[in-house]
């Protein structure tokens, strides 16, 4: 879409959209991630071996969304069908993906074993060019979980990545919202939580544990979903751990819906979408103050509009230092519409509590 919400023209040959097929009996995505250079990732799933085996597929799409020839994806130009996983499950589904620092493609799922309800959680990395898999990572390009650990309803719905590498998954484990992390070799990571699993919710009677999962600035783990702990009695809820997978606590909208997807506002405020459960199932959007703070956000982004100038932030800064206070501080300074800080009152607090100032 354009900025404006219309169809944008330059985008599929003029119509605003792309439709892409695998040879596949059906097919459907259910990720997406952003190239730095306006390629766009996709993977989802594609029922190419008959009416009850699925498996994990992908694409790359040019900013026109003409597939990508380069994309060496495994011998099929711009997207591919990957291989199984050794243990051949019945099926595989990608939910989401996400693009690492080296380029390398990191897709997570989860695989069906022999019943809807045996399942593990699946993840799967391409080196950068994706003519192979990442053989370094798990078992031959495979991580999974839940094989030894919980034996039912393992599934993960998003995937984000540390800034140390390590690899964040939210999804629910034996029909309670979870979350797991894994070293960025695809081992999991024992020093989080549990052994690498965190449990946020009781156990619940029924329904899906959505676990969309935000990384916030300071190291917090945001996980979203619901929770249904009493036959009748179900909320939404977002989920705040500490970067070591120790609990802060929840907070719950009160609808009777899974939360499907969350964000961070630059002000360190959470958004939520979900369906509502009443007749029509409107969208719903929440947004929560973010809670606690680990630790201090500091950045050269004093005005918090997503950039670092000349001509605001680091002005705003020198005028402080030089023991400018008040008014004076910002005056000039022309702001971004989106800013998160144009007033004095709102910089100074910025940089007194999270940089640390000492200011008047």
């Amino acid at each position: 879409f354009s900025a404006a919400g219309a169809f944008d023209a330059s985008f599929g040959a003029g119509v605003g959209w792309v439709s892409i097929g695998f040879a596949s009996i059906a097919e459907g995505a259910r990720a997406i991630a952003l190239q730095p250079d306006g390629k766009i990732l996709l993977a989802g799933q594609c029922n190419s071996l008959g009416t009850t085996a699925w498996d994990f597929c992908f694409a790359r799409l040019l900013p026109s969304g003409d597939l990508d020839t380069t994309f060496n994806a495994l011998g099929t130009p711009g997207k591919a069908i990957a291989p199984r996983d050794g243990n051949d499950p019945d099926n595989q589904y990608a939910t989401s993906m996400a693009l690492q620092p080296d380029g390398k493609i990191l897709i997570a799922g989860y695989c069906s074993y022999y019943s809807t309800t045996i399942a593990h959680i699946c993840l799967l990395r391409y080196e950068a060019n994706a003519s192979q898999l990442d053989i370094g990572f798990g078992s031959q390009g495979w991580a999974t979980y839940g094989a030894q650990q919980l034996a039912t309803n393992n599934r993960a719905y998003s995937v984000a990545l540390q800034p140390n590498g390590k690899i964040v998954v939210g999804g629910e484990c034996s029909n309670r919202l979870c979350g797991l992390r894994f070293l960025g070799n695809g081992s999991i990571d024992g020093d989080f939580a549990d052994n690498g699993l965190l449990l946020a919710e009781s156990a619940s009677v029924s329904g899906e544990q959505v676990g969309a999962v935000a990384l916030r600035a300071d190291g917090a783990i945001l996980l979203a979903g619901w929770r249904n702990p009493v036959a009748g009695i179900c909320n939404g809820a977002v989920v705040v751990a500490h970067s070591t997978g120790v609990l802060y606590g929840a907070f719950n909208p009160v609808f009777c819906s899974p939360l499907r997807a969350i964000a961070l506002q630059s002000d360190g405020k959470v958004v939520t979408i979900a369906a509502s459960s009443s007749v029509n199932a409107d969208f719903v959007v929440t947004r929560r103050s973010g809670g606690n703070r680990e630790f201090r956000e500091c950045s050269l982004d004093v005005d918090g509009d997503g950039k670092v100038l000349a001509t605001t932030d680091a002005l705003i800064h020198a005028r402080v230092a030089l023991g400018v206070s008040g008014n004076a501080v910002i005056g000039g300074v022309t702001f971004a519409a989106h800013a998160a800080r144009k007033t004095w009152p709102d910089i100074r607090t910025y940089l007194v509590a999270q940089c640390g100032m000492a200011i008047p």
